[in-house]
């Protein structure tokens, strides 16, 4: 057979016929035909007489070994090798060796004998018990025994066939105790959305005493969890604007002072409101109806003086009882006007002495005396605002005209009267206000920052506080102290009761 062999040479591809003596088309090791890739390479060739693609080496087929060669010399014929080579085998154990697996066409199926009446299987060895009752159960475990798809069309079936012949969008399947009710294809129910008003949420947010950052985290996870309409979508500009409904009325200025680390006066930032402006906001806010009762309350701590404002009905609007969750709890309630959650803030100083000079300057500012009000505070401010000395004095007690020496005992005295106060001032000025003769005048040194009637008496206008009865000076009260009975007449002090 002649074969044509293009080789390269040193100008470029040249044919060559060669003919191969050995070459047999019965031979397995010599190809029939000839590939793509060389078949494009001469197609190209015939055109233009030029090699475009490079031809590949031509192998040495009379050295190629397909087939294993057996120990008589012949070449093996069977399949076994290539056959294990793709899928490869078993691995092989000593002994018995592997057990036959038969393909499921070889497994013979047992013929099942079924009880006509009962429906359970029945054969040697397996016993019986052949009663209607047992149809249930039997039946049960068939079903049991067939795949997941074929389990729920049975069933389908089942209650199909039964709503069909009876009409009905709805059944009652008979059980071993109540019969279980059934609807088919029911309309699909509305979830119920949930939603929490602007309201609900301010109520959680003063209860709880959260800032507006972390109500916002709050709401944040609601709408995560309940969906985003769960909280109103302006929730966030509702709050701001809230939080800055009093903001028109507080002003800010730098007043001097009188303070404990200088001899000097110190220059200090005040916070402060307009008493009456704001009197009148909270009244219409609150809806209170008639005249409310107005308390003012001063005192220092933790680096501030504050001036604070309680209004509230006469009658305590709280309800009274158990809260309960369809009424919202606890939250629901809200705070009662007397209590710390309702105090407003008049003024705010930092790091001053509760002194005359200081106290004067902060009730002027806030114009307190535009308001008709009860003060409440500790035994040194309340002395201080009335003009009187330290409970270090010959007369230490605001209320009264009752000595220091006699401060123990139930020795009655007349209460001071706010015209009293007056006298004694201008009776103190004539001495030109000489310290050293304020006992002459009832410890009276400066006047009064209340403009009150002259009748009004001190114990009207300053509330007798426990608080205020244990900061007197050498008088011990037991843990609990007994009521103070009030005076019935002018001459007629308040009597204290000695302890048990």
């Amino acid at each position: 057979m002649v074969i044509t062999i293009w080789k390269k040479n040193q100008v470029g591809y040249g044919e060559t016929k060669t003919v191969a003596c050995d070459f047999d088309l019965n031979d397995e090791r010599y190809p029939t035909s000839i590939c793509v890739t060389c078949k494009l390479a001469l197609l190209e060739r015939q055109k233009d007489g030029v090699f475009r693609r490079p031809l590949l080496p031509m192998p040495e087929f009379h050295k190629l070994d397909l087939r294993k060669t057996l120990r008589s010399g012949k070449p093996c014929t069977c399949l076994i090798c290539s056959e294990a080579r793709k899928k490869g085998h078993k691995k092989v154990f000593s002994g018995r060796g592997n057990s036959r697996v038969l393909s499921k066409d070889v497994v013979l199926k047992k013929k099942k004998c079924i009880c006509a009446t009962c429906l359970q299987e029945i054969g040697k060895g397996k016993k019986h018990y052949c009663h209607l009752s047992n149809i249930a159960h039997n039946v049960s475990d068939l079903v049991q025994a067939v795949p997941k798809n074929q389990k729920q069309q049975i069933v389908s079936k089942i209650i199909h066939e039964y709503v069909e012949t009876n009409n009905q969008s709805s059944i009652g399947l008979a059980t071993l105790g109540r019969p279980s009710r059934i609807a088919i294809n029911p309309p699909p129910h509305a979830q119920k959305e949930i939603k929490f008003s602007y309201e609900k949420l301010s109520q959680f947010q003063k209860t709880t005493c959260l800032s507006n950052n972390k109500m916002e985290l709050v709401t944040n996870f609601v709408r995560t969890c309940a969906g985003k309409k769960s909280v109103s979508s302006n929730f966030r500009e509702k709050l701001r604007e809230e939080s800055k409904t009093l903001e028109p009325f507080y002003k800010c200025a730098e007043l001097e002072f009188d303070v404990s680390d200088c001899k000097e006066k110190q220059k200090r930032k005040v916070i402060y409101a307009d008493a009456e402006s704001i009197l009148e906001a909270v009244i219409t806010h609150r809806q209170l109806i008639g005249s409310p009762k107005i308390k003012v309350m001063a005192d220092g701590g933790q680096g501030f003086f504050k001036i604070c404002l309680s209004v509230f009905q006469s009658e305590d609007e709280t309800k009274v009882g158990r809260s309960v969750y369809s009424e919202g709890g606890k939250i629901s309630k809200g705070f009662k006007f007397t209590g710390v959650k309702k105090i407003l803030i008049l003024c705010i100083v930092p790091e001053i002495q509760e002194t005359f000079e200081n106290l004067k300057l902060l009730f002027s500012v806030i114009k307190i005396n535009n308001i008709s009000f009860k003060f409440v505070s500790d035994l040194k401010v309340t002395l201080i605002v009335n003009g009187l000395q330290t409970a270090s004095s010959t007369f230490p007690c605001p209320y009264c005209y009752v000595k220091l020496k006699h401060s123990v005992g139930n020795e009655a005295s007349t209460l001071r009267t706010y015209g009293d106060i007056k006298l004694h001032y201008e009776k103190f000025c004539l001495f030109e206000k000489n310290r050293k003769y304020a006992k002459d005048c009832f410890s009276v040194v400066n006047h009064s920052i209340f403009d009150e009637e002259g009748d009004v008496s001190v114990l009207e206008k300053c509330f007798y506080t426990v608080a205020t009865l244990r900061e007197s000076p050498d008088y011990v009260y037991p843990a609990e102290p007994a009521p103070v009975r009030m005076p019935t007449t002018e001459n007629l002090g308040r009597n204290r009761q000695e302890p048990e």
